[in-house]
């Protein structure tokens, strides 16, 4: 049987553990997810059809991306805004994107 003492110190070491995988994460295991996301966005973009890829800049910063660009029709922004949010990782995504119509990129 396990006493009250002993219950209340596992508890305490594992809280502590949790914390510690918690503050690595946010290091270098985070940088390296965000690059991850941010490749995986570059690739996908890059392949997609009616889709002008040199016109968005995008970064990753702790799971949540932020996208400036331009567009040159709402179908495109559409798109493009579909590709980031159903990338996996992605938590959160911010946009500044400008649909510039009759544009010829």
């Amino acid at each position: 049987m396990v006493s009250k003492d002993e219950k209340e110190a596992r508890r305490t070491k594992k809280q502590e553990h949790e914390k510690a995988k918690e503050e690595e994460k946010s290091g270098i295991g985070q940088t390296v997810d965000d690059f991850w996301i941010e490749t995986k966005i570059k690739a996908q973009l890059l392949t997609g059809q009616n889709i002008t890829s040199v016109n968005y800049f995008n970064r990753s910063v702790k799971n949540k991306v932020y996208v400036i660009g331009k567009a040159k029709s709402h179908f495109e922004k559409d798109q493009v805004l579909q590709i980031l949010k159903k990338t996996k990782g992605v938590e959160s995504v911010t946009e500044h994107i400008e649909v510039v119509a009759g544009a010829s990129y």
